[in-house]
């Protein structure tokens, strides 16, 4: 539990930092004194000034903050160098800039962590499913696509999109020929065979505690033979809460025990299903790519980006329960925690996918988030003339009212969730 909080505070602190550091560099480089730049709240444990600012260490080690000059209505004196005092882009521009750091930080650390860990790949050539293929067979193995040797399943995928067939050549039962694939409506219809062989095992799951590792293959499970990762998938997803009885190899020892899944949540499309996990991936390669590291960081911030959105949206309309989907600061501690258990990569995924949640959130238009102090710019230009300050902090003591009570909504669903378990 303490690992679990200290992990969980390294990630929100960076996450807050970087987004106020966001606001700080584009105030100072537009001539708005800023006063104070703080790591933590409450008390100051040390601090030094440089240019202006104090930059200090504070007790309290959740997040930080950056005190701007003019930014509230009761410290307004007219000063050139206070927020009030700028033109309404130069106030946008250090709206905006925290949200976008918060972007720009998930591109970065998916794109590193591509760069020095790799590309998670499929080491395997192994048709499972052969969809449409009447050539093709159960556990043929593809040696090569249109004379191209490929050793992986992305290569394969990479060789046949956007064409209308492949010659390749297959290796079955020892032996080597040639045959065509086709595709039917931009689909091949292939799926890869993935053995039952474990990657990686997150401490405190179920296959941790009944004693399996990395590197195990497991053999059998609720006393059926499994010979694949997606047979062994769907007798566990199937089975939440219960126990069961599986067994597995290590070298050339059977080894065996029991495993109650753990019931998650997962979306389908438009609906939310229960299944059961115990806490294993399957094993995968890693891949170096190199400068395209960035290419692919580019691509998947925008896609965490693009599903996010489309969540919010389902959220808005109704399609999705907030009860059972929304948590609050226990559920975001609890998942950095177990994010940690699976590795560094995890780890670093899932801080750039909430510093990407961030992004979204605090551009809504509402107070007393950064959105909403960009419509209150907007309205103010629109009016030609300030809101007062009795406006304003009615506006803004509605707007942090009401996210309290939304705070303590998600985090009475956290203490359910956590209850029930």
């Amino acid at each position: 539990m303490f690992i679990t909080i200290i992990v969980a505070i390294i990630a929100l602190s960076i996450l807050v930092v970087v987004h106020e550091a966001g606001h700080m560099i584009v105030a100072k480089k537009s001539g708005i004194r800023v006063p104070e730049f703080s790591v933590g709240f409450g008390p100051k444990i040390f601090g030094i000034k440089r240019g202006g600012t104090e930059y200090k260490l504070s007790l309290i080690p959740l997040g930080g903050y950056v005190k701007l000059a003019g930014m509230e209505p009761s410290e307004i004196k007219g000063e050139e160098d206070e927020f009030a005092s700028k033109n309404v882009w130069t106030k946008l521009s250090v709206i905006v800039t925290g949200p976008f750091f918060n972007l720009l930080l998930a591109f970065l650390i998916i794109s590193f962590a591509l760069l020095f860990l790799g590309i998670s790949t499929l080491n395997t050539t192994v048709v499972d499913d052969i969809g449409h293929q009447k050539e093709l067979k159960h556990k043929d193995k593809i040696l090569t696509i249109d004379g191209k040797k490929v050793s992986s399943w992305d290569e394969i995928i990479v060789s046949i999109q956007n064409k209308d067939s492949a010659v390749c050549e297959i290796e079955r039962n020892g032996r080597s020929n040639l045959l065509t694939l086709y595709s039917e409506d931009g689909n091949f219809g292939i799926t890869p065979f993935i053995s039952s062989e474990v990657g990686e095992v997150a401490r405190k799951h179920p296959a941790y505690k009944a004693g399996i590792r990395k590197g195990d293959i497991i053999t059998k499970i609720d006393n059926k033979e499994v010979h694949s990762w997606t047979e062994m998938v769907n007798i566990i997803q199937k089975n939440a809460n219960k126990s069961l009885a599986i067994e597995w190899l290590r070298d050339d020892s059977l080894m065996n025990g029991f495993v109650i899944p753990k019931e998650q949540q997962r979306m389908v499309g438009d609906s939310i299903i229960k299944v059961g996990i115990i806490g294993i991936s399957m094993k995968l390669g890693k891949k170096h790519i190199g400068i395209l590291s960035f290419k692919h960081g580019f691509i998947q911030t925008c896609e965490i980006t693009g599903l996010t959105l489309a969540f919010l949206g389902k959220l808005i309309s109704g399609k999705v329960s907030a009860k059972k989907n929304l948590g609050g600061p226990l559920a975001v501690v609890r998942v950095i925690g177990e994010s940690a258990q699976w590795g560094l990569e995890s780890y670093l995924n899932l801080i750039a996918f909430i510093s990407i949640q961030l992004f979204i959130l605090n551009l809504i238009p509402f107070p007393p988030l950064d959105g909403g102090q960009g419509l209150i710019v907007l309205i103010e230009t629109i009016r030609k003339k300030p809101l007062s300050e009795k406006g304003l902090k009615l506006i803004q003591n509605i707007g942090f009212a009401i996210l309290i009570l939304f705070m303590a909504y998600v985090t009475f669903n956290d203490i359910t969730r956590m209850l029930k378990k």
